[in-house]
């Protein structure tokens, strides 16, 4: 069932791996410009954090395609595998 769907997961996987960066991305916006934590002269526009966050997303997504982070590393024969 699960080799079935591995598709809808590896989609699944890259929309939450992006989903997370936008967090962080959000959250460090807030530590470093709102939280009054770490001292900084001039806040830099949300709007400008939020481009360049979705920008690092697509990069990270693709790269992450790219290099086949997201196919199944699955054995359709373990024994096989294994003796070879």
């Amino acid at each position: 069932m699960i080799r079935r769907s591995q598709s809808f997961l590896s989609q699944f996987y890259a929309l939450t791996d992006f989903v997370c960066i936008q967090i962080v991305f959000l959250l460090s916006w807030w530590l470093k410009f709102k939280s009054g934590w770490i001292p900084s002269d001039e806040p830099l526009p949300l709007e400008t954090y939020t481009l360049w966050s979705f920008v690092y997303g697509a990069v990270a997504i693709f790269l992450s395609y790219f290099y086949n982070f997201y196919t199944p590393k699955r054995k359709k024969d373990f024994l096989m595998s294994y003796l070879s």
